[in-house]
């Protein structure tokens, strides 16, 4: 019984967040150049999801959107999408989530006064 309310828990989320991507998609059409930011947008909503662990959320993000592409992209672009997302957003999340945590430091500051210290 609590497996089966977990479950319709997490459909119901799911369903929360595939609205949002509709809606974010309204007027654009989903690509290799906005599927990280549309992850990122996802990420934070999955974020207020506690009960669920880093991974859930994770595979959670991953399955919509390549749900979204599987329903609204036809042909070869929409099989060239699910390959980029499933290859690529893991690792781009993975990094995303670093950073956030501190974990990875990116000093953009310290690297262009190297580039730019010629001028």
């Amino acid at each position: 019984m609590s497996q089966t309310v977990v479950i319709h828990k997490e459909n119901e989320r799911e369903v929360l967040i595939s609205e949002t991507l509709d809606s974010i998609l309204t007027t654009k059409k989903i690509s290799t150049n906005n599927i990280v930011r549309i992850a990122v947008h996802l990420m934070k909503i999955v974020e207020s999801f506690n009960e669920l662990s880093g991974l859930e959320k994770k595979q959670m993000v991953l399955r919509v959107i390549v749900n979204y592409i599987e329903k609204n992209v036809k042909g070869d672009e929409g099989e060239f999408l699910i390959l980029f997302a499933e290859s690529t957003l893991p690792s781009v999340i993975d990094i995303i989530i670093s950073v956030d945590r501190k974990d990875v430091a990116i000093h953009i500051k310290k690297g262009l006064k190297k580039l730019f210290s010629c001028c």
